[in-house]
């Protein structure tokens, strides 16, 4: 048996036609496959025929195997579902093979770029209809977008909070850098910014987590969590348990209280030395009850 492939695109999908000759074969199972690009990833489609299912039936059948970014170094990560096309002993009398052959017809539509586009409409600012000035630099936006996105914009432009201007709306208590994030996140659901390991982005998360809770964006909430859990040392886990109480973060305050209270003794005099832990045992008895429980549970 042989395996062909022709690749038709019209720009919004891509069709991949896949031409089985030789489709004569009874006998133990044969394995065919060939590459393909879609969205700049490469896959490969695997042909199995005769695939046996639990059922007991034997069918043609096809899976999807992940390779890797094109051009880059090819290690199979991964595979769908197997799909059943037809039953073996069914595929000559269906009409599918014809001359010893069979055609499949794959249609590959490309993942959603709605966040590109969105960010290139953030980017070249047409059609807004509100600004924001913060500390100085302005940033436009579209009303629909945000009030879509955030229950505060609802509110604050269509809502019964409506601002009086609302074509001009001053921003108070926060960083250019941060609102700016922020806004990013609204058009195109990531913060590209959090996937750098460094001091500054930690920085930039605790702010953005005040930002999300601020205005209810749960998604980006949870984002900035996740990242701040990998800031979590001795220098900063008690400054993080007081944020996360502030701000409502389970996650990240329960990973706060792991490293503080399950970890070692020397972390946790490390800890207690901190002007944040100084802070907490000053303003929070309530967290620092919790501390002494969590402690005193280990111990036991």
């Amino acid at each position: 048996m042989n395996l062909s492939r022709t690749h038709l695109g019209d720009g919004a999908c891509s069709t991949l036609r896949l031409k089985i000759d030789g489709c004569n074969h009874t006998g133990a199972m044969t394995t065919l496959g060939c590459r393909c690009e879609v969205d700049g990833y490469e896959w490969e489609i695997c042909l199995f025929y005769p695939w046996r299912f639990f059922s007991g039936d034997h069918r043609i059948a096809l899976t999807l195997v992940f390779l890797s970014d094109a051009g880059a170094n090819r290690h199979p990560s991964g595979s769908s579902a197997i799909v059943a096309l037809l039953r073996a002993a069914e595929a000559r009398s269906s009409g599918y093979i014809k001359n010893e052959s069979m055609t499949v017809e794959y249609i590959l539509v490309p993942s959603p770029n709605l966040p590109k586009h969105l960010g290139e409409l953030l980017e070249s600012k047409v059609g807004a209809d509100v600004t924001f000035p913060v500390s100085g630099k302005s940033f436009a936006a579209h009303k629909n977008v945000l009030a879509a996105r955030s229950p505060v914009f609802m509110a604050e432009f269509f809502g019964e909070m409506q601002e009086k201007s609302s074509g001009r709306v001053k921003i108070r208590g926060m960083e250019p850098s941060v609102f700016g994030a922020m806004l990013r996140f609204i058009y195109t659901d990531a913060v590209p910014e959090l996937d750098r390991m460094e001091t500054a982005t930690a920085n930039l998360a605790q702010h953005l987590v005040v930002a999300a809770d601020r205005y209810q964006l749960d998604r980006l909430k949870v984002l900035c969590e996740q990242r701040l859990a990998f800031a979590i040392d001795t220098s900063t886990a008690a400054t993080m348990l007081a944020l996360a109480e502030q701000q409502g973060c389970s996650q990240l305050k329960v990973k706060c209280m792991e490293f503080i209270a399950g970890g070692s003794c020397e972390n946790l005099d490390t800890v207690m030395k901190t002007e944040g832990f100084k802070d907490l045992m000053a303003n929070s008895t309530t967290m620092m009850a919790e501390l002494l429980v969590a402690a005193h549970g280990r111990k036991k």
